[in-house]
């Protein structure tokens, strides 16, 4: 079905870009449509309300769809949010703050990154301005190309070459948790963490400013009690971290977990030798970790999504204001525990 919608869109978008719908002329009926890209009025609708959020038409009761006239100008007349999780969800804390954006009567269109790179030059169009979502580098080209095209681009989390951004300050946050860990349970650590790559390019920014740090405090880092690894066998992964951390006598009391989702493995595998979370051990785990909120022994670094908000709707008040300056917002954690 998506597909279809997709294909109905940029049907339209070919015919708009090059002129056989002109500015303020009707498009074709949803009969016409629907016989056209052999879809049915549920495609073409969805197909016609999207084009509708972009800003490319608008509706007139009771007369049909029309081309709205371009270009567009500075003014932003839709937000454009580019990223895979729409999930309106305590889960997924970014993609659920981008649900509470303050954007006034501005149209709002979220598309996938499959999506944005398949009509990078159909669908993007002078009037849009653009949020990305936890982006990779990866799509750092597309970047290049909308800002070819003027498109104001707003990174969320992601900070790449001179584009706009909002980040979470990483040194700041990492030195008030691992402060709080070190003095709760001594400075023997220990420290899990996936590995950096495109998809987790934050990682180095984080790992590098973790060993800085972990100097600076005086912390014990033991090569033994290192576990940087893919974790794509995570049963595997964490019976090999049960031998080599938890079996073994006199096991660092402080363990920092870099990505959120290895901290209930941790638990379940500190469990299985009989420790028990603030009692033989203490744990900080960078983001969220829902299901162990509550338990003591625990501290969890939340990102500041309140400030990550206020930033956008900040942003948006001068994203097409022409010579200004790079737009860059930074904030710490919030250490919960």
């Amino acid at each position: 079905m998506l597909q279809k919608t997709t294909a109905v869109e940029r049907y339209l978008l070919e015919r708009i870009s090059d002129g056989t719908l002109a500015p303020h002329q009707r498009i074709p009926s949803q009969q016409q449509l629907m016989n056209r890209c052999s879809c049915s009025r549920t495609t073409v609708v969805r197909a016609l309300k999207n084009l509708a959020s972009s800003g490319h038409i608008s509706s007139r009761k009771g007369s049909g769809a029309f081309v709205r006239p371009g270009p567009y100008g500075s003014e932003i007349k839709s937000l454009v949010i580019i990223g895979d999780n729409r999930e309106n969800s305590p889960m997924f804390p970014f993609s659920e703050m981008l649900f509470s954006l303050d954007t006034g009567d501005l149209p709002v269109r979220w598309v996938s990154n499959d999506f944005a790179m398949g009509n990078a030059n159909d669908y993007f169009q002078p009037g849009q301005a653009i949020l990305w979502l936890l982006p990779s580098e990866n799509q750092v080209l597309l970047m290049r190309h909308l800002k070819q095209k003027g498109l104001p681009q707003l990174l969320i989390n992601r900070s790449y070459e001179d584009f706009d951004y909002i980040c979470t300050e990483v040194r700041e946050s990492l030195e008030e948790g691992l402060t709080w860990l070190l003095q709760e349970s001594g400075p023997e650590l220990a420290f899990l963490s996936k590995l950096p790559g495109s998809l987790r390019p934050y990682l180095n920014e984080r790992i590098i400013a973790f060993y800085e740090i972990c100097l600076e405090l005086g912390a014990k880092l033991s090569p033994n009690a290192i576990f940087k690894q893919d974790f794509t066998d995570l049963a595997g992964s964490f019976e090999k971290i049960g031998r080599k951390l938890f079996a073994v006598p006199g096991f660092p009391r402080s363990i920092f977990v870099m990505n959120y989702d290895l901290a209930v493995p941790t638990v379940l595998c500190a469990a299985r030798y009989g420790l028990a979370l603030g009692k033989d051990y203490t744990l900080l785990t960078f983001d969220i970790a829902s299901e162990l909120i509550g338990q003591k022994g625990i501290a969890m670094m939340r990102q500041p999504m309140n400030f990550f908000r206020q930033s956008i709707e900040g942003w948006l008040q001068i994203a097409d204001k022409p010579e200004r300056p790079r737009f860059e917002a930074r904030r710490k954690t919030d250490l919960i525990h």
